[in-house]
């Protein structure tokens, strides 16, 4: 016998680690994981359309002008009392359920102070 030491062969349990640790350093995707990769990247496509879509319509909206701001906002006090004498008949709004007044349109001064939406109602207070 010589004094040189036997070339070591491999057990087959050393093999499959062998196997398995080049696996994890090259791993090739199974079809599973490949369909998940292929959903994520679908939805961050719909999301970024999305996006586009929405970025697209606040450009659109900036764009557009306002043709009825002028009928809405703060008004002035001067702008909101009656320079002018009339003969227009003005009825308080404590009168309203009076019977003679039942049938008949009326005139009534007052600001709305408060609004409620029921339906295809809607209820005004008047002050």
């Amino acid at each position: 016998m010589s004094s040189e030491p036997r070339a070591r062969t491999p057990t087959a349990a050393e093999e499959l680690v062998a196997d398995l640790a080049s696996a994890a350093a090259h791993p090739t995707p199974s079809k599973k994981q490949l369909k998940k990769d292929a959903r994520r990247a679908e939805k961050a496509a719909a999301a970024q359309r999305q996006r586009q879509q929405h970025v697209h319509a606040q450009a659109e909206a900036k764009q557009a002008e306002d043709f009825l701001a002028g009928n809405y906002g703060d008004v002035p006090a001067e702008e909101t009392q009656s320079k002018a004498v009339t003969d227009r008949s003005w009825t308080r709004v404590r009168d309203l359920g009076a019977a003679e007044l039942r049938d008949r349109s009326v005139l009534v001064l007052g600001f709305v102070q408060s609004t409620r939406s029921f339906s295809r109602m809607t209820f005004l207070v008047l002050r």
